[in-house]
């Protein structure tokens, strides 16, 4: 019995570590398990979404052009990064009317 007892709890270790850190696909959303540890730089980040309000954590998964990250909304760094995208995106999207005399 404690051998059983043991493998199971080997196999959920080994399981919770294969979905750390990774995206789980839901019905209706994804959700993040595990946030990214380090720092990406802004110049790699081709775009960002946040995760649903049903995610049991809330999450910002940045995409490069090597996947994409789960990242904490609350860190400096992401809130900084995303502020810069915001304006980027507001920038190049924005039309400047001319008005001829």
């Amino acid at each position: 019995m404690k051998i059983l007892s043991a493998v199971l709890l080997l196999a959920m270790l080994c399981s919770h570590q294969l979905v750390s850190g990774a995206i789980l696909p839901s019905a209706s959303n994804d959700c993040c398990v595990k946030f990214f540890k380090g720092v990406i730089p802004l110049k790699k980040i081709m775009s960002y979404y946040k995760t649903s309000s049903s995610c049991p954590k809330q999450a910002i998964v940045m995409k490069t052009d090597k996947g994409q990250q789960c990242v904490n909304p609350e860190m400096p760094w992401v809130k900084r990064h995303v502020a810069s995208l915001d304006r980027q995106t507001t920038t190049t999207t924005t039309v400047k009317k001319t008005t001829q005399i």
